[in-house]
Order: C-alpha cells, then structure tokens, then sequence
C-alpha cells in the first residue's frame, strides 16, 4: 500500500509519497500553492 502525504500552507504545497515503507523509500515535491499548479499534484 502506498502513502501520501500533503502539507499545505499558504505559500506551498509540500507532497511526500512513500513507495516502499520496508526499504524506505521516498518522494517529495513541492508546489507554489496557486490554482495553475494544481494539475502537477
């Protein structure tokens, strides 16, 4: 099973994905909190 997390603020929107919880294997990205990025998450 896959996890996601978002931490929204004001300014941006910080994404975690975590692949692999055994081998710990993570994702992050970052968006500019503003409608025109919302297609990237």
């Amino acid at each position: 099973m896959a996890h996601i997390g978002i931490d929204v603020s004001k300014q941006k929107l910080d994404c975690l994905w975590v692949r692999d919880l055994d081998k710990g294997k993570v994702k992050t990205k970052a968006f500019p909190n503003r409608h025109p990025n919302y297609p990237g998450l």
